[in-house]
């Protein structure tokens, strides 16, 4: 009964509950459509009329919405599957990075709805009313209005804030994750740090030039990096690989 209980404990619970070699397929064919995809959808024409960022996705996606929408889909899934493989494949004892998976997925379903359009605005005002009268299901009388709080946001600050939490969400997810590796691995110490430079490195990327073609230089690079992790053989650390990886491994 006590081994049934540990098993039960150590047991996978991450989003894709498919057999492990399924899920390695759906992770692989997800990524490659994905970086295709990004590197396609880079060379769509923009409207020079939107700025220095008119190259952007988000710009892009302003007249392309379809379009915009299957990058947001594919970019999403090859990210959420390839980081619950990467929890499978070394038994991260943690929901944390599913969890800001899942978060970061609300974010891309908020920025591909959402359309970057600052002229489109709105007000949201908070007032508290006073009002006199028969409290007990008589007349009331409206005698003043004083304004709480009110702050107008437009489409594009929904939009940003949608693309800030899909962007922290899923690189906090992968960080963490490597975190978790490295503190079980010397072999992923650097690449620890690596990723961490990476995400500083395109930080200010972003913040001095960002463009259509360095952000599809950021997201390939992202998924070669999951696709080196989880299924290049080389990159195994095999003394802190899941019993359920090696099961596989051994067929």
């Amino acid at each position: 009964m006590k081994t049934e209980i540990k098993n039960k404990s150590n047991a996978y619970s991450g989003i894709c509950r498919i057999p492990i070699k399924k899920h390695k397929l759906l992770g692989i064919l997800s990524l490659a459509a994905a970086a295709v995809y990004v590197f396609a959808y880079s060379f769509i024409p923009f409207n020079p009329e939107y700025g220095n960022h008119a190259s952007t996705f988000s710009n892009v996606g302003r007249d392309h919405r379809i379009l915009f929408a299957v990058w947001g889909f594919l970019v999403c899934m090859a990210l959420l599957v390839n980081i619950d493989y990467l929890v499978r494949k070394y038994s991260v004892k943690t929901k944390f990075p599913n969890i800001m998976g899942i978060i970061g997925s609300v974010g891309a379903l908020g920025f591909v709805v959402f359309k970057n359009e600052k002229h489109q605005k709105f007000r949201v005002s908070f007032d508290s009313e006073i009002y006199s009268g028969d409290y007990f299901g008589g007349p009331e009388n409206f005698e003043s209005s004083d304004g709480i709080f009110s702050f107008i946001f437009s489409l594009k600050t929904l939009h940003t804030i949608s693309v800030v939490i899909f962007g922290l969400c899923f690189a906090f997810s992968l960080l963490y994750c490597l975190i978790s590796l490295a503190a079980r691995s010397k072999k992923f110490v650097a690449l620890t740090v690596g990723f961490g430079v990476f995400m500083i490195l395109a930080a200010v990327t972003f913040a001095f030039k960002l463009s259509g073609l360095s952000e599809a230089i950021a997201v390939d690079l992202v998924f070669i990096l999951f696709f080196c992790m989880n299924y290049i053989t080389a990159f195994d650390d095999k003394s802190i690989l899941s019993d359920e990886y090696k099961k596989i491994n051994k067929k």
